[in-house]
């Protein structure tokens, strides 16, 4: 019950993940020293050495993604009133030189009628140098408070070994 809350919790505020495909990368890294010994040839001497350095090169790939990509949130006023429109804008900036196909974005954004923000979970890539803007604009039916916003944001490597949370403040009450 609650200890298992707090621990999935704990395991999500963590900065840098191994996947669930990280397993499978250690079988094949030990298949790549079995074929090493047994065939000692070039060939598999070339592959294991790759198998070996394949996770570093992955893992500081996405550590650069942690500080190349940055996430603001655009808003009006956030005191509206209701069937007022009210317009928000993400913005998702990549300043380095390198793609990130494999990112995660858990937003919080209204429903199309008003009544209530919803949680989604959007994936996109970006291309080097680039951004990504979404805008939008939405009717408030109700009275009440609205988060909007992007609550996490997960990028991944080529072959999703790793997970790399970038950390964001880009929320907004309304």
């Amino acid at each position: 019950g609650k200890a298992h809350r707090k621990e999935k919790r704990n395991r999500e505020d963590r900065t840098v993940v191994c996947t669930s495909r990280f397993p499978a990368y250690l079988a094949l890294l030990a298949l790549s020293l079995i074929f090493t010994q047994a065939l000692l040839s070039k060939v598999s001497h070339i592959f294991f050495w790759f198998m070996l350095i394949l996770p570093v090169l992955l893992l500081l790939y996405t550590l650069v993604a942690r500080v190349a990509l940055s996430v603001s949130m655009l808003s009006d006023t956030a005191p509206t009133g209701k069937d007022t429109p009210y317009t928000y804008e993400f913005r998702l900036e990549n300043h380095a030189p390198l793609a990130f196909p494999f990112i995660e974005a858990m937003v919080s954004i209204p429903q199309s009628n008003g009544v209530r923000c919803t949680e989604r979970t959007v994936r996109l890539a970006m291309a080097p140098l680039s951004g990504y803007h979404m805008k939008n604009t939405v009717r408030f039916r109700f009275r009440g408070t609205y988060d909007i916003g992007v609550r996490c944001f997960y990028v991944y490597d080529f072959f999703r070994l790793f997970r790399v949370q970038v950390p964001i403040e880009s929320t907004t009450t309304v």
